[in-house]
């Protein structure tokens, strides 16, 4: 019985233990990992609306190069992310770690995903957020500045005070570093923006960066090593929905030549949007330490004149400047209205050392302060910027009311008929927000079996081209069958009556009706009539 009794607490005990051990097998242990990203950043290399890039670094080629991604969020677990996406990874002459380079395409507009990056290997960043362009009209913030250079603690309060205001997007005008061919300062300032360019919504705050002349980009490749953005990377535009349109300059680089064509053919292409911005490095109008640079003044400016481009955005001089609207090219001495002026805001106030400005006749506010620029668009055609310091707090605003229309446009019968619009290709439907001025639109006379016949204004025919935008207005294309000859909105017999009392006639004949002559055989015989029939009880 006593064998019995011990042969049982052992067995109990033998179970205690393996049960123990059973538990403590399942119980998941959390791992450092050993090469997670760091300097992550988002930038664009195609459109905003459907893509993102998103860069980071590590210390190994092989720690990851792949996104986890959904349109809700996930946690940071990686088994539950839907999407996922490879990228690649390099690393060049004097950098301090490996770039990993991912760009997701496909995605939804006007749409906040959640994604993690990195690896298995190396390890998973935490989860992150951002939120893809629209694609329709939308309200929209952004920042501005530029001239982050040396001063790392005004540089990073800059940027947690602007993040609190939670852009779309941020604008550099360039000097982001004091020495770019020092890696261990763009180190330190990626980290700032990995670290601080976090809007309150909790959505990391893209960047659309320039070049500017401590770069160094003739002596070194950093910068291009380091961001992924469209084309050559020196010069480059991108569009913000429907009416916002973003230009990029090197200054750098030559303003002649390539550049400058690039910039007149982007220009004429988004001549119709309602706001177009240009940001880069030298400014071409600007008091005190720095004189303008002229090659801007000789090669851009006229094209900014010509276009109505409404803000540059400038660095360089280590202040605040904004001028009153300018058109160079209607006058050197007097300020314009902003409906036919440009406005020039040199910021340069993201932690360089500052400079005082100087007085001069197109100067309407100057500050010496550490900021950076806030720039509202509202859908009513309202533009407001604020220039905001370190505290947030704002020191210089102006606001521009552009009294934009809506224009829509659709195509009847027929439906997705391109059209032009100031010599610009669009597609009906067409909804868009113009600003109050002359507009050529133009239908093309033939769409498939269908031929041009008027607008329809707000229920009102409106046979001409040109529309003067004074109000909203709602504009329909009508088409007609191309054997609707009598033009009644149906293919019936008395358009076979026309086009018999024509039989026979050609050209010269007094009967001859061209509009008869379906085939355009310069004859009206049984083969027009037959193309009557076959199209027979067919409505515009």
């Amino acid at each position: 019985m006593r064998l019995k009794a011990v042969s049982g607490i052992l067995l109990i005990l033998l179970l205690l233990i393996g049960k123990q051990g059973l538990t403590s097998a399942v119980v998941p242990t959390e791992t450092t990992p050993s090469d997670p990203p760091i300097h992550i950043h988002l930038t664009w290399q195609n459109e905003t609306n459907t893509t993102i890039t998103v860069t980071w670094q590590t210390n190994s080629p092989t720690s990851g190069d792949i996104i986890l991604y959904d349109s809700v969020s996930r946690g940071g677990a990686p088994s539950d992310y839907s999407c996922r996406t490879k990228g690649v990874n390099y690393t060049y002459s004097g950098s301090s770690g490996w770039i990993h380079v991912v760009e997701l395409t496909g995605l939804n507009p006007s749409t906040i995903y959640y994604f993690i990056c990195g690896g298995d290997t190396g390890g998973w960043s935490g989860e992150r957020a951002f939120r893809t362009a629209p694609s329709t009209s939308s309200d929209t913030r952004f920042v501005v500045g530029g001239d982050s250079r040396t001063n790392w603690t005004e540089r990073e309060r800059i940027s947690m005070s602007m993040a609190k205001f939670s852009p779309a997007f941020a604008m550099h005008s360039g000097d982001m570093v004091n020495d770019g061919i020092v890696q261990s300062q763009w180190d330190r300032w990626f980290t700032d923006v990995d670290t601080h360019w976090i809007g309150e919504d909790n959505l990391t705050i893209p960047i659309i960066p320039t070049l500017g002349n401590h770069e160094y980009p003739q002596y070194t490749q950093k910068y291009f090593h380091q961001f992924a953005l469209p084309g050559n990377e020196r010069w480059f535009s991108y569009d913000w929905g429907p009416h916002i349109h973003i230009i990029c300059l090197d200054s750098e680089s030559p303003a002649s030549g390539a550049q400058r064509d690039w910039l007149e053919n982007d220009l004429a292409t988004h001549a119709n949007y309602t706001w177009k911005f240009v940001n880069f490095h030298r400014p071409p109008f600007v008091s005190g330490a720095h004189s303008p640079w002229t090659p801007a003044r000789t090669h851009w400016v006229p094209l900014f004149d010509k276009y109505h481009v409404d803000i540059v955005f400038n660095g360089h001089e280590h202040n605040y400047q904004r001028t009153y609207a300018l058109n160079w090219t209607a006058s050197q001495v007097d300020p314009q209205d902003y409906s036919d002026g440009t406005m020039y805001i040199v910021t340069g106030g993201w932690g360089a050392p500052l400079y005082s400005p100087e007085p001069i006749w197109y100067m309407a506010r100057q500050n010496i302060t550490y900021h950076f620029c806030l720039i509202d668009v509202f859908n009513n055609g309202t533009l407001h910027l604020q220039a905001k310091d370190n505290q947030g707090h704002t020191f210089d605003e102006v606001t521009i009311h552009k009294y934009a229309r809506v224009l829509t446009i659709a195509s009847s019968p027929v439906t997705g008929v391109s059209l032009t619009i100031n010599g610009t290709t669009q597609a009906t439907p067409y909804t868009g927000l113009l600003p109050k001025g002359n507009y050529v639109l133009e239908m093309p006379e033939n769409h498939n079996e269908y031929v041009w016949s008027h607008w329809l204004e707000d229920g009102n025919v409106n046979r001409t081209k040109v529309v003067i935008m004074d109000t909203d207005i709602a504009l329909t294309g009508l088409f007609r069958h191309f054997c609707d000859l009598d033009k009644n909105g149906c293919v019936d017999m008395r358009d076979i009556a026309v086009a018999a009392s024509a039989f026979g006639s050609y050209p010269s004949h007094p009967r001859w009706n061209p509009n008869a002559d379906m085939n355009k055989d310069n004859q009206v015989d049984m083969k027009d009539i037959v193309n009557i029939a076959r199209n027979f009880g067919k409505d515009d």
